[in-house]
């Protein structure tokens, strides 16, 4: 799939530059766009076997942001918990793909929860 994809943004960026008027340019832009959605989104499919950036942070940053996510998605008759430990350290981690465990995880219990509804609790806790 990025293959093909590559040769898309590649012929894009061609274009734009063998186009006679730049009002068109937009259009070409678009591809070159939407050419790197997808292969985001083809990296982040791939999972962790793919190495990703590590950088050092709190956890709780990414949870955040996966509630913000799951919060827009998730019906009315849903509870979302955050149970955070505020004595974590920053963790060296790839934001990204502990994002996708998260949103993963999360979005599997609401379709555990069904029309029933429910809580779901993100809790952060030190494990030895």
């Amino acid at each position: 799939i990025k293959n093909p994809l590559g040769g898309l943004r590649g012929a894009a960026q061609l274009l734009s530059k063998a186009l006679p008027d730049p009002s068109l340019n937009e259009y070409t832009r678009v591809i070159i766009e939407q050419a790197d959605r997808l292969r985001n989104l083809v990296d982040r499919l791939l999972g962790p076997q793919r190495p990703g950036q590590h950088i050092t942070q709190s956890i709780h940053k990414v949870a955040e942001r996966v509630c913000q996510l799951v919060s827009l998605e998730k019906p009315d008759n849903v509870a979302l918990i955050k149970d955070y430990d505020p004595s974590l350290p920053e963790l060296a981690h790839d934001p990204d793909q502990i994002e996708q465990v998260l949103l993963n995880i999360t979005r599997n219990a609401l379709q555990a929860l069904g029309e029933q509804g429910g809580t779901i609790t993100i809790r952060t806790r030190t494990a030895f």
